[in-house]
């Protein structure tokens, strides 16, 4: 009676891996992204989301790089067509797009150590509610901007600052910088040659006959998905 009782654990536990191998899926790279060949999705990684929270048995599938290395990516809850892994980072197939920065109702914001993950115990420095978060948003929507790829500097320090969406388990990730010298803009100077006027308050002067320069100071809040800065001199150009 023991011996079957083993066997019949044995065959279980082999039926239970069997059962679990056929609700996941090896997934593949295709077109710099993930697909899914059950359902022949496409996931593409968005580096300015990240999930606050994932079900582990919500597994979708596994891919194995050539290397070895294993990711799991899980079903994201209320949230079609998006996946996240075990470090939080998230995936989204073709066709699906994700709330707005500018629109999606907050509940709060933390500005944390860099590099840690939006759903994992992270070291925060300090933490916005719900109404500090939606002014601090303002601030960026309303306040002095420029393109971050003429920004002519090297970060020295950096943080992430995390504002979290209030119904789904979705964060929403910007950069906070600082640099060791100023952050110079440049721009070229107006048909008649003058300095133009781009930036309130913002002191900008004549560099040569082609070009002027703007003074940014050293502390910048990055935003990945629009590749835009906001100088934290002048969040608001309210005061310029």
């Amino acid at each position: 009676m023991k011996r079957f009782i083993h066997l019949l654990a044995l065959v279980l536990a082999v039926l239970a891996v069997l059962s679990s191998c056929g609700r996941t899926a090896t997934f593949v790279v295709d077109r710099e992204g993930y697909r899914d060949p059950k359902s022949g999705a496409i996931y593409h990684h968005v580096s300015h989301f990240h999930a606050t929270a994932y079900d582990p048995d919500s597994l979708v599938g596994v891919y194995r790089s050539p290397g070895g290395s294993l990711t799991s990516f899980y079903r994201v809850e209320a949230m079609d067509g998006v996946l996240t892994d075990g470090n939080y980072e998230i995936y989204v197939s073709d066709g699906v797009t994700l709330p707005s920065f500018s629109d999606m109702p907050l509940a709060g914001a933390a500005l944390c150590v860099p590099g840690m993950t939006a759903g994992a115990t992270m070291p925060v420095l300090f933490s916005f509610d719900s109404a500090a978060a939606e002014r601090l948003r303002d601030a960026l929507s309303n306040g002095v901007s420029f393109l971050s790829s003429r920004v002519l500097a090297t970060a020295t320090v950096g943080y992430d600052l995390i504002f979290t969406h209030t119904d789904l388990p979705l964060a929403y990730q910007l950069v906070y910088r600082e640099y060791d010298s100023e952050i110079l803009v440049y721009e070229p100077l107006t048909a008649d040659g003058q300095v133009p006027d781009l930036y309130p308050g913002i002191r900008g002067e004549k560099l040569n006959d082609a070009e002027a320069v703007f003074h940014f100071g050293t502390q910048l809040i990055y935003d990945s998905d629009a590749r835009v800065c906001y100088p934290i001199e002048k969040l608001t150009a309210e005061d310029s």
